[in-house]
């Protein structure tokens, strides 16, 4: 009975490898066509008039990187009389002297900078952003952490997809992130190979069982963070 049913399920194994490899190859695919046009044109915002955007920088003792964090969010290629920026320092270290330093350089430049420093860090970065939160002015707000350094353009192309005023609802159809259809494939696909695995266990085929099984977690782990995401981002929006 057993060797009756190798065949058929040897046959549909490598169908479903077959089309794995199809998917995989579908992978590089994308990636040549994004090495293809890498240079681009990256499109520019479709607003007809610019919002007031504030960047804020939430800093804590980060001696060596504050300097180049301040310089580059000074440096956002956008209308100066659109642009605030706050440097959000809590810093205990040399940082508190650091910053400031770099903030009344670029304030002398004309860039509208400010630095909040509180000595108490209720809430840590959260609360230093929440307290830097009731000074804004902007109508959209750009948290950038230390260690991510803004490209110029970063303002100016963020736009581009439609968000034309701070009452906008973020959890609209364009920004929802929705439970793929694949994810169904990927466990439809686990399942067969769970199944293949203890076929192969129980004729004695280690080989095709270890592979069975590299397949099977594979699936199962990217499926499952598929699900994980929506999942949390349908509590989200359940909150809100």
């Amino acid at each position: 009975m057993l060797d009756l049913l190798f065949v058929p399920t040897a046959l549909l194994y490598f169908v479903v490898i077959g089309l794995l490899f199809v998917y995989g190859v579908n992978f590089f695919y994308l990636a040549f066509l994004a090495w293809r046009h890498r240079h681009a044109q990256t499109p520019t915002s479709s607003l007809q008039t610019l919002p007031r955007v504030t960047v804020q920088l939430p800093i804590y003792n980060e001696l060596y990187v504050a300097r180049r964090l301040i310089d580059a969010a000074a440096q956002l290629d956008y209308p100066r009389d659109l642009l605030d920026v706050q440097v959000l320092d809590d810093s205990t270290d040399e940082t508190t002297t650091l910053a400031p330093e770099a903030v009344e350089r670029w304030q002398a430049q004309g860039v509208y900078i400010v630095q909040l420093h509180r000595t108490q860090r209720d809430g840590f970065k959260a609360g230093a952003l929440a307290h830097g939160l009731a000074h804004a002015r902007g109508e959209f707000i750009a948290i950038f952490d230390a260690d991510f350094i803004p490209p110029r353009d970063y303002l100016t192309r963020t736009p581009k997809f439609g968000i034309a005023a701070k009452h906008d609802d973020w959890r609209t159809r364009r920004y929802q992130l929705r439970l793929d259809p694949i994810v169904f494939v990927e466990f439809a696909f686990a399942l067969l190979n769970a199944g293949t695995v203890a076929l192969a266990l129980h004729v004695g085929n280690w080989i095709i069982a270890a592979y069975a099984a590299l397949f099977c977690i594979g699936l199962l782990f990217t499926s499952g963070l598929t699900v994980a995401q929506a999942v949390a981002m349908s509590a989200v929006n359940q909150r809100a």
